[in-house]
């Protein structure tokens, strides 16, 4: 029968983890460098929202007329090129209903792809900020969704292929590109944790 239990900690132990205890207090208390780390992969999991098309729940479709003006625009470049004026009539149709077909294929929100690139994050010692940058005022409606309408004018003209529209209002749908979906949490959570324990501590 054990009547006792002996515990002994060689000093060297001590010392050991005081200083893993001390190394994390300092780490803790210089959060700059995690907080970049931080922002980086922040960015990285919004280039993979717009890769997905929203994530976990996919993005609303673009609208009929959202899709007839990139059909028109991408027709309308293609027109300007070498190829598309050396081509025989038919050939040319070919050109314009390729590129039709191509730009409404393309992701949403990465048409012309300056508000995926236009996306970094800026870091400081207690927190980090990941979004667009730059003057770009349709990306918070894109990001939380709204209603668009006239503020003086009767009506709003909305281009719709070779004719405008008058209409009272636009419902822009909610499509949050900077949500961070719960499959990407445990990356943030691995690299805040190793910037704390660092190597000292085995995994």
């Amino acid at each position: 029968m054990v009547d006792r239990i002996e515990i002994k900690v060689e000093t060297k132990g001590i010392e050991t983890i005081s200083n893993v205890l001390r190394s994390m207090e300092a780490r803790g208390r210089r959060l700059k460098p995690v907080m970049q780390k931080l922002g980086a992969a922040m960015v990285g999991i919004i280039d993979r929202n717009f890769e997905a098309e929203g994530r976990p729940t996919k993005w609303k479709p673009r609208s009929p007329i959202t899709q007839a003006n990139l059909a028109i625009s991408a027709q309308d470049r293609a027109k300007g090129t070498k190829r598309y004026q050396n081509a025989k009539t038919k050939g040319r149709a070919s050109i314009l209903r390729r590129e039709s077909l191509k730009a409404m294929g393309n992701k949403i929100l990465s048409g012309s792809g300056e508000l995926k690139d236009s996306m970094n994050y800026a870091a400081e010692d207690g927190k980090v900020l990941a979004g667009p940058t730059g003057a770009k005022p349709y990306a918070r409606i894109h990001a939380l969704g709204g209603v668009i309408r006239p503020k003086k004018a009767g009506a709003l003209l909305v281009p719709c292929g070779n004719r405008l529209l008058k209409l009272q209002s636009v419902t822009i749908p909610k499509r949050d590109y900077l949500n961070v979906p719960p499959g990407e949490v445990p990356l943030l959570a691995r690299i805040a944790l190793d910037a704390v324990s660092g190597e000292m501590i085995p995994r």
